[in-house]
């Protein structure tokens, strides 16, 4: 007979196994989803986000006073493809110079071979995440469970594009992880230059910085500041202050133009207004009532700065008017942070991104912004558990102290 010690051991063997079959499904849907999106990217490499890449890290080399010259762009990237396409020409470059300078190795390569070791620095970040992310969740969970969790937000399907545009969230998310892993550690100002990185793309962090101001970590934006210097240097020095004013041109005129394919909610507004500008008008309200929604739930925040790198990441991709669904595998970093407080939750979440973004690509057009609502179900989630959790802990304080004032005093023992 089993004696009533053994009844939890034979009780846990079959939600084992379950995990087990679970990481077992989600790597093989993982690894086929990858190798569609590798496909696509292969076969069509003008498509991706190489392309422009590569015309940056030529033009650098070639002209870095005109780097972010419309003209200039237009005939280098006819000058890597040997014709001049028919739409979508050129696919400007907008990303940091920096950007460009670390990609040279890779320009003076043919457009297909440029992209294949690209790729392969972007599969060895997702795989190098995956092992940040396990060392983040609790060990006391079976390694199938992490491994669930960290799938179903690396993989994601809207994540996994990212791999196929060439996109630059594998390498973010990474940044984001280790950023997490600094603070684990104890090292605010290497955390806070770690999320510099994502400034590759501002629009990924912008809230980040606002809800550690709240929750005083100082530190940290310390440490984000100075990568953020380092990004502005760098730029100046590589291709002089004027061309640093043009691009936020850029970048501004590409991200109105596009703005009705945002990932965000601002995205719902360009739909209902078919004005791309409003999304920013949009962006502004909806990111200052999350400033001021920080502020009025400061004790929530206050020294914890995981909490305030996970929710602020949801809340920038959720309100940001220029947010592509290859970006939400930056919501891994939000789900390390979520999944301690609610594992279920946090795994719920990160499956309804795939199932979004599978019937948005059903729905009819009025209808297909299911995305930008499991985003912000993120953002929802995470902060309902932070604020149990402090409840929780609070109770748990007053309960204690309150036995403590009713103890009553020791009475001496007498002989």
């Amino acid at each position: 007979m089993l004696g009533p010690a053994m009844i939890p051991a034979v009780r846990a063997v079959p939600a084992r196994r379950w995990w087990a079959l679970g990481a077992l499904l989600a790597g093989g849907l993982a690894v086929a989803v990858l190798l569609v999106q590798l496909g696509w990217a292969l076969d069509e490499p003008p498509r991706t986000d190489f392309l422009p890449f590569a015309t940056g890290a030529r033009l650098l080399q070639a002209d870095p006073r005109c780097l972010y010259c419309d003209g200039a762009q237009a005939a280098q990237q006819a000058a890597i493809l040997g014709y001049v396409p028919a739409a979508g020409f050129p696919k400007p470059f907008v990303n940091p110079p920096l950007v460009a300078w670390a990609l040279q190795p890779l320009s003076g390569l043919p457009l297909r071979d440029g992209l294949v070791a690209l790729l392969g620095v972007l599969l060895a970040a997702l795989g190098i995440a995956v092992l940040a992310g396990d060392r983040l969740l609790p060990a006391t969970w079976p390694g199938s469970r992490r491994l669930v969790l960290l799938l179903s937000a690396l993989a994601s399907l809207p994540a996994a594009t990212a791999v196929g545009l060439a996109q630059w969230a594998p390498l973010m998310t990474l940044a984001g992880l280790g950023a997490l892993l600094a603070l684990r550690r104890g090292r605010p100002v290497l955390a806070g230059v770690l999320l510099s990185v994502l400034l590759v793309k501002p629009q990924a962090i912008w809230l980040v910085l606002p809800a550690l101001a709240v929750a005083g970590s100082w530190r940290v934006l310390l440490g984000a500041g100075a990568g953020a210097l380092g990004w502005l240097a760098s730029g100046v020095l590589l291709v002089g202050p004027a061309q640093m004013l043009q691009l936020p041109r850029l970048i501004f005129e590409r991200h109105v133009g596009e703005a009705f394919r945002t990932a965000g909610l601002p995205g719902l507004v360009t739909d209902a207004t078919g004005n791309g500008g409003a999304a920013f008008v949009a962006a502004c309200v909806l990111g200052g009532a999350a400033v001021i929604a920080a502020l009025r739930w400061r004790s929530l925040l206050r020294g914890r700065p995981e909490l305030a790198v996970g929710l602020g990441i949801a809340a920038s991709l959720a309100c940001a008017p220029h947010v592509f669904p290859d970006d939400l595998m930056l919501l891994a970093v939000s789900a390390v942070a979520w999944a301690p407080l609610a594992p279920w939750g946090a795994l719920a979440s990160m499956l309804s991104l795939s199932a979004a973004y599978v019937l948005d690509g059903w729905l009819p057009s009025p209808l297909d912004h299911l995305t930008p609502l499991a985003v912000l179900s993120v953002v929802v989630g995470l902060g309902a558990a932070a604020a149990r959790q402090r409840v929780a802990e609070a109770c748990s304080d007053g309960a204690t102290a309150k036995t403590v004032a009713v103890r009553p005093p020791a009475v001496a023992r007498t002989t």
